[in-house]
């Protein structure tokens, strides 16, 4: 799961810079006199303003729904881990306080230190650590357990947060993967494994703190790849492949840095669209199991031996 102080990790948007444009203003003044080249530079300087603005848009929007997956995503880890452990966790309170956390920011501190050497993000800014120790008190503490209750038993809240994870990691994981790229170019086995550590490393550090697993969770994990260890080789690899594809062929006018960034765009986004997809299909073949265990369970109540 991604680190939850670098969420959502989304490339800037550039504007279209204004080294690009003034050449041709200068250059079109020489033809048409000075009314032309006043003309172009203030409309370039219109059009930075407003490229300035929508970019800022969208880094605001980027920071208040990286806020809400991060609060989101916590929620989820601790409940959901409350429920895995059942009477243990009351037990072992420590146990329950860290390993969600280390579960939420695992895979952003391995790649962190070992990909990009960059600084834990949860060392530099301790709001994460502050959010994860008030969900756990909210999930063992909060007056009639009604916390727990309510994100535990709701189904249409845990479909919600699948979607919103589904939405989410995609943006880091290609993130991570264009930090390794840019870092190390040439390599592109490089990014393929910052993108599969930093959105599975968090499940595999909490495999090896688990001591009630009976292998080890490296040999478990590689002789038992899960959905989540598919989907993120699968992401991975296909930005890597259709980012690159699409620098080169896209025709895509302006500099090399204008196409470039376009051609990551474009593959993030088919990455986001297939794991949306794959969530998608997740929840309705959840609610089906769940509408065909429920059916199963009133034929037997009406003893009727399955006739009915």
């Amino acid at each position: 799961s991604p680190q939850i102080s670098d969420l959502p990790m989304l490339s800037r948007l550039p504007a279209a810079p204004s080294s690009l444009l003034l050449p041709f203003a200068r250059s079109a003044c020489a033809c048409s006199g000075g009314s032309f080249a006043v003309a172009t530079t203030v409309s370039v300087t219109v059009t930075d303003d407003k490229n300035a603005q929508k970019e800022k848009k969208q880094i605001d929007m980027a920071k208040i729904m990286g806020q809400l997956i991060s609060h989101t995503q916590l929620i989820n880890l601790h409940t959901t881990y409350r429920t895995a452990l059942g009477a243990n966790a009351v037990q072992h309170p420590l146990y329950s306080m860290v390993v969600p956390f280390l579960a939420a920011t695992s895979g952003g501190i391995i790649t962190n230190l070992a990909i990009h050497q960059r600084p834990i993000g949860w060392l530099v800014d301790n709001t994460p650590v502050w959010k994860s120790l008030l969900y756990w008190a909210l999930t063992y503490h909060s007056p009639g357990d009604r916390f727990y209750k309510f994100f535990s038993g709701n189904q249409l809240v845990k479909d919600t947060f699948t979607m919103l994870d589904a939405w989410s990691d995609p943006q880091g994981l290609c993130g991570n993967v264009q930090g390794a790229l840019d870092k190390y170019p040439g390599a592109p086995l490089g990014g393929f494994l910052a993108g599969v550590v930093f959105s599975c490393g968090g499940g595999a550090t909490v495999g090896f703190l688990d001591a009630r697993t009976r292998d080890p969770a490296l040999k478990w994990l590689l002789s038992n790849p899960n959905r989540g260890l598919k989907m993120a080789a699968l992401s991975s690899a296909a930005y890597i492949g259709l980012s690159g594809l699409l620098e080169r062929t896209l025709p895509v006018a302006g500099s090399p840095q204008a196409r470039k960034a376009h051609a990551q765009r474009v593959a993030r986004g088919a990455v986001m669209a297939l794991s949306m997809a794959c969530a998608a299909q997740a929840v309705i073949k959840g609610r089906r199991d769940r509408q065909r265990q429920q059916a199963d369970g009133e034929r037997k109540d009406c003893g009727c031996r399955g006739r009915c």
